[in-house]
């Protein structure tokens, strides 16, 4: 079940399930092709509790579902605040997922698809 939360601190937030939420910190807005988006985002066991040992990735995909690149997270504060590089290698649609990389088993948080490119980027509508 796909649950989304709208908070102050985090623009846009995806629950998988009951094991992790993961909120977004910033949104892959004014990216260019090839440049990175520098994704931040927060990954709480039972949406309250700070999880730091995990292993989450962002997994893009073109709009047919070819998938681009997957790009590893990591740590950057106790809070559960997670970093990666991500890119998007070229003009147009595509969308993202976060693996949470929690308890064993890993729970895919869907977002909105984004348009790359042109004179400017905006996310795409849902």
């Amino acid at each position: 079940m796909l649950r989304r939360i709208g908070l102050p601190a985090w623009p846009a937030a995806a629950s998988a399930g009951d094991y992790a939420t993961v909120g977004l910190q910033s949104l892959p807005t004014d990216v260019q092709p090839g440049k990175p988006w520098m994704a931040e985002f927060t990954v709480l066991a039972h949406g309250r509790t700070p999880f730091v040992d995990g292993t989450p990735s962002v997994t893009v995909s073109r709009a047919d579902g070819g998938v681009v690149g997957t790009y590893p997270a990591r740590l950057v504060s106790q809070e559960g605040l997670y970093r990666a590089a991500v890119v998007f290698p070229s003009r147009g649609r595509f969308e993202y997922v976060i693996d949470d990389g929690s308890y064993g088993v890993i729970e895919r948080h869907t977002f909105p698809p984004v348009s790359i490119g042109g004179d400017g980027t905006e996310p795409a509508a849902a």
